[in-house]
């Protein structure tokens, strides 16, 4: 157009053209560098928004593994924690279980060491009743043999010097008096001798033994009731001695300390096992069990002692005013055993 008009000779309107469309070019320019100006700010800005996205992002999964570390470590630190505490527990179980098994074992032994001290103080009480026994037998034989042959003999000697020689009534009273001194003396020397060896156990028998002893001695003060249900045969002698020794040995007892009137002993017989039932309860003043038990007076050892050598059991019951029940169980060997 600017040619048209240079060619018609209109330069002013080919310049103020030109002019128009330098401005418009120069204005289209400034538009597309403010164009490319914002277009430039706006990727920046989006480079920067990108950026931000990206550190934003790269925050995130660094606080995501941090939060898993975290998570990691407080996992492992709990599942360590559980397994101190249950080593601590199976620690302090073993060594409950370790104190228990000790305690046990020093149980066993304490128990072994008084079931071996029981052990030995049976065996010296059984030692110390068979020499005792021996004893009493050899100081009865010698009793019997000696004093009561030196007795007789001075009987015998009295009644030739009362045959022999003429005496008057006071010298014959005083020779009879002296002949009645020899008679008690006998008397009272054949009740040692029976006390110190039961020979009417071996003479007579066992119940025979017992219905003798029984009846010397009660008297109307102190009663005593025999039930004989059975009583055992064909035993050995020996065994036969020590079962009229625990009678003996209670009913002495029941003398001396019970302040009893009546007396019930009842024996019977197992003919199957061969077990000896004893019974003897009286109406007595009674007695603290326990206490006679600790104290372990020598009657009372003695009476334990002669039960077990029968491999027996002795069971005592007593009431304050009432009365004492003592129940033995024993088994004697018989003669073929």
């Amino acid at each position: 157009m600017i040619d048209a008009y240079k060619a018609n000779g209109q330069y002013d309107k080919a310049f103020e053209t030109y002019d128009m469309l330098f401005t418009f070019m120069n204005e289209q320019k400034f538009k597309n560098q403010h164009l490319y100006a914002e277009e430039l700010s706006y990727n920046m800005k989006f480079d920067e928004k990108l950026a931000e996205i990206e550190n934003l992002k790269i925050s995130n999964e660094k606080a995501e593994l941090t939060k898993q570390r975290n998570s990691l470590f407080i996992a492992g630190l709990a599942v360590s924690l559980i397994l101190i505490l249950i080593v601590l527990f199976l620690v302090i179980r073993a060594q409950k279980h370790n104190k228990i098994l000790a305690k046990q074992e020093y149980d066993l032994l304490k128990a072994k060491l008084e079931e071996e001290e029981n052990n030995r103080m049976i065996d010296e009480m059984q030692l110390l009743k068979q020499v005792e026994d021996r004893e009493r037998n050899r100081i009865a034989t010698d009793l019997h043999d000696s004093i009561g042959g030196l007795l007789s003999s001075i009987k015998i000697s009295m009644y030739s010097y009362q045959e022999s020689t003429k005496l008057n009534p006071a010298q014959t009273e005083h020779t009879n008096r002296i002949l009645e001194y020899i008679d008690e003396t006998k008397q009272e020397l054949n009740r040692i001798v029976y006390n110190l060896t039961p020979l009417i156990v071996e003479k007579f028998g066992l119940l025979e033994a017992i219905k003798q002893y029984c009846k010397k001695i009660q008297n109307e003060q102190f009663q005593i009731r025999l039930q004989i249900i059975s009583v055992p045969t064909n035993i050995m002698v020996e065994d036969e001695i020590t079962l009229y020794r625990i009678i003996q040995e209670v009913l002495h007892n029941i003398v001396k300390h019970a302040k009893a009137q009546n007396v019930l002993v009842q024996i019977q017989t197992d003919k199957e096992s061969g077990m000896v039932i004893i019974s003897i309860e009286d109406d007595g003043q009674g007695m603290d069990v326990e206490e006679a038990k600790n104290k372990g007076g020598l009657g009372m050892r003695s009476l334990f002692s002669r039960v077990q050598n029968l491999n027996g059991s002795i069971k005592i019951e007593s009431q304050k005013n009432i009365g004492t029940s003592i129940y033995i169980h024993c088994f004697p060997n018989p003669i073929n055993g």
